[in-house]
């Protein structure tokens, strides 16, 4: 080793002390956070990351993060967390208020056209005409054996109507229900059905005495405290019940993310983020999230200072700040300039 690397090496070790130090001493960190935050209240975001990178980056999120082994632990811990529910006895109200139950009822009750012509598309559907035809049929018979069972209490109306029975059996040569006919002209007429069914349901969602009852259950409901997964004092659904539906919400946003239109609509809102905060700095951007200054640079000072000394009690600091001026000392050119303020001291010596 000739005098020159000698030197180096005792130079670069001075250097990482330095830096070291001054990475672990609250004033640096201090000046370190400030520095960050000017270079960032200086900068448009759109000089500090492009739109393309950050949609880059987003859409190998979208690829990556849903199946991955971290995602499926996530969804299980939240899963469990969720189904044991919270320490503290809550309910409804606690998470929400009268005022905005009665503006989402109304907010419903204004998407009910569109639920109406959802459910108008299924009419062609065979399964849905017979499911609709069948739930029709027994309404109509539940509603004549329950006006029967009232008529039948009547002195001398039960003979009457076993009269009427028979006389329906002979002309229609029916010995069973005389509802089956009802339900074989509706299974005949299974769109009308589905169409006459989404317009009964649609008629009853938009009638103004329904926001009325949305909002009498919930002066019911929202008093009740809230046990696992939501459920109410009454009973609760079982971990692995709420683990399983977790894990279709998860299979669901795999299959979702990497489809073409969410990536298209992820892409479509980078773009517009960028369109909006792409001109104005990052501080900005905090600001209007409302967090102060003061508070961005309590943030940025603590975790600038908690990650160097964690990094420094692990042993990592020291090796990554010579990595990074290693390279510097151990250079040709930083060799001569030594080697040459070497011999320039020995001459004058």
């Amino acid at each position: 080793m000739t005098p020159a690397e000698a030197l180096a090496d005792q130079l670069l070790a001075a250097h990482v002390e330095h830096v070291v130090g001054a990475l672990l001493a609250d004033d640096s960190t201090s000046d370190l956070a400030d520095g960050l935050l000017a270079v960032a209240a200086g900068v448009p975001l759109q000089d500090l990351l492009s739109a393309e990178r950050v949609t880059t980056v987003v859409l190998l999120l979208l690829e990556r993060v849903p199946p991955s082994t971290t995602a499926s632990t996530l969804v299980a811990t939240w899963a469990t967390a969720v189904h044991e529910g919270p320490d503290s006895p809550v309910t409804a109200a606690d998470l929400m208020t009268r005022d905005q139950t009665a503006a989402l009822v109304a907010e419903f009750q204004r998407a009910v056209p569109a639920l109406r012509r959802a459910v108008e598309q299924m009419a062609d559907s065979p399964v849905m005409g017979q499911l609709a035809s069948g739930f029709l049929a027994r309404v109509v018979t539940d509603v004549v054996a329950a006006n029967r069972s009232v008529a039948e209490r009547i002195p001398g109306m039960g003979g009457i109507l076993s009269l009427g029975d028979r006389a329906a059996s002979a002309v229609m040569g029916a010995a069973e229900v005389p509802m089956q006919l009802v339900g074989d002209t509706a299974g005949k007429g299974a769109a009308v059905a589905v169409r006459r069914l989404a317009a009964i349901v649609a008629d009853t969602l938009e009638d103004p005495a329904f926001h009325l009852a949305a909002l009498e259950v919930w002066d019911r409901a929202s008093t009740r405290r809230l046990g696992p997964a939501g459920a109410t004092e009454d009973g609760a659904p079982d971990v692995d019940d709420v683990r399983r539906v977790a894990g279709l919400l998860q299979d669901l946003t795999i299959t979702a993310s990497t489809s073409p239109p969410v990536q298209d609509m992820a892409a479509a809102f980078v773009a517009s983020f960028y369109d909006v905060y792409g001109e104005y700095p990052v501080t900005t951007l905090l600001e209007e999230m409302g967090l102060t200054t003061d508070e961005i640079t309590a943030a940025v000072r603590l975790l600038v200072r908690r990650f160097a000394r964690a990094a420094n009690e692990h042993g990592l600091l020291e090796s990554l700040v010579n990595d990074q001026l290693e390279p510097f000392y151990r250079s040709s050119s930083t060799i001569a300039l030594i080697d040459e303020a070497v011999r320039s001291n020995g001459d004058r010596v």
